[in-house]
Formats: C-alpha cells, sequence, structure tokens
C-alpha cells in the first residue's frame, strides 16, 4: 500500500448540488486527519464522542481517523439518541464531543442534560458542556472552519479551535490551513469573490472524471464558496454560488426538491 493508493471514495451533493464521488488518498486524509488531531490537541488520552456518520467526510476525518493517528477513542452509537448519548458520554470521560448543531440541541435540550458530570470536555461542538472560558457568547464568537469533501473536511481554522474569536473577528472561519492554498477570483466591488483552493490535501480526483473536468489548467478547484479575506487573513464567508441548504448537516438542493 502507498500514500497515493486510493483510500475512499465518498459519495456527495457538495459544491455542485449534484451527485459525485469524491476520491481521497491515504496519503492526502491521513495527513490531513493528523494534521487536525494535533491541531486541536488530541492524544492517546482523549475520548471523542460522536453521532456523525463515517460516511461523511466530517465524521471520518474528524473522529475516525483522527482518533487512529493520535491513539484517542472513538466512542459511537449505532444511532443517535440524546439520552444515551449523555449517558455515554458522562460514564466513558469523553474530553471531545462533535456532532452537528441539531444533534447538540437535542442533547442539550434533554432534560438529564443539568444532571450529568461531563466535567471531562475540554472541546468540540456541545458547547454548554465547555469549560466556561471555550463557551463562545453568541453563535458567530465560535471559532468554526470551513471545509467540504473535496478538500477532506476544513481547509480554513482559527488559530485557536477552541478559544471564542475576539470581537472583531466575529463571524470568521479561520485562515488557511497547513496543505491548502486560497484564491478569490472575479471579486466585487468590496472583494468578495468565489474561493477556489489547491494543495495536497485537497481530493485526488472525482470519480469518473477527467482531471480537466474538475480542476483547472494550474490546479486550483473551485469551490462554489463566496467569500473574502480579510488584512489578518481571516476568512469572512458569505454564501454559495448555487442554492443549497444545509438541513441536520446533509446538503439538500432545493432543485431536486422541486
Amino acid at each position: 500500500m502507498a500514500p497515493a493508493d486510493p483510500l475512499v471514495v465518498i459519495s456527495t451533493s457538495g459544491s455542485t448540488s449534484a451527485p459525485k464521488s469524491v476520491v481521497h488518498t491515504h496519503g492526502s486524509l491521513i495527513r490531513h486527519a493528523a494534521l487536525l488531531a494535533r491541531r486541536r490537541g488530541v492524544t492517546c488520552a482523549d475520548r471523542i464522542y460522536s453521532p456523525m456518520p463515517f460516511f461523511w467526510v466530517g465524521g471520518l476525518t474528524m473522529v475516525l481517523l483522527a482518533a487512529l493517528t493520535s491513539g484517542a477513542a472513538a466512542l459511537v452509537q449505532e444511532r443517535f439518541d440524546p439520552e444515551e448519548a449523555l449517558e455515554l458520554a458522562e460514564r466513558e470521560r469523553a474530553t471531545q464531543i462533535s456532532c452537528w448543531p441539531n444533534a447538540a440541541l437535542a442533547m442539550t435540550k434533554h432534560p438529564s442534560f443539568a444532571l450529568r458530570d461531563l466535567s471531562s470536555v475540554r472541546g468540540g461542538t456541545l458547547t454548554a458542556a465547555l469549560p466556561e472560558m471555550y463557551r463562545p457568547p453568541s453563535a458567530d464568537r465560535a471559532p468554526m472552519p470551513l471545509g467540504m469533501t473535496e478538500t477532506g473536511g476544513p481547509h480554513t481554522s482559527a488559530d485557536d479551535p477552541y478559544l471564542p474569536l475576539p470581537e472583531h473577528l466575529r463571524g470568521t472561519y479561520g485562515r488557511t490551513l497547513p496543505g491548502f492554498e486560497h484564491q478569490v477570483v472575479e471579486p466585487n466591488e468590496i472583494g468578495v469573490g468565489e474561493l477556489l483552493v489547491r494543495g495536497p490535501l485537497v481530493m485526488d480526483s472525482i470519480y469518473k472524471k477527467e482531471r480537466h473536468e474538475t480542476f483547472t489548467a494550474d490546479g486550483w478547484y473551485r469551490t462554489g464558496d463566496l467569500g473574502s479575506f480579510d488584512d489578518e487573513g481571516y476568512l469572512r464567508f458569505t454564501g454559495r454560488k448555487t442554492a443549497t441548504i444545509k438541513s441536520g448537516g446533509s446538503n439538500v438542493a432545493p432543485g431536486e426538491v422541486e
């Protein structure tokens, strides 16, 4: 087995809202998972709870491969249930809880939440369980990354993935992560344009598509995301070129609904 060999094919609607299958290699995805684990300070002492499926890039990179590359334990359920999730996280002394907002809300609203000892939790998206210093005063002060299946997960991140953002960085999505380059093309009068990305951690290909159908001649991938970078290099994401609705962590194309 070589780093350049394919590791996974992940099906997604992603940047185009049209179904496609993204091919990642062993080298790119495992290196990316290890980088993200190091950035979050994940070690063999950590225990990551997550209900995210491993056939989606978030669960695969941020949970399963992060655990495999760091020696951490992954705490999982066959099917998400908020009471069982809280019981599991408490019993196994979870240190990280990674889930979509709908799951975090279900756990927070469960009657047993206030009775649980979740003092072991130091990071993740269940903000009500975080130490006081890591609880953002509002959702737009949380240190959120931006990512997609084609980039194996986040391609931007705040300098500190735990601390709430300072006021002047409210609503930003971090800076370019190692292993990626960004370019904003066709910017409007305030600098907002389409975000392009390239680098060794980007997908190898889209299944059964030739390279020229996926990348520009100089290797850039058009994300379909709109935004700009400020003077400190922080990304300000403003939307999508195409209409896409995010529901329960899934991309929903209005055209398909119609």
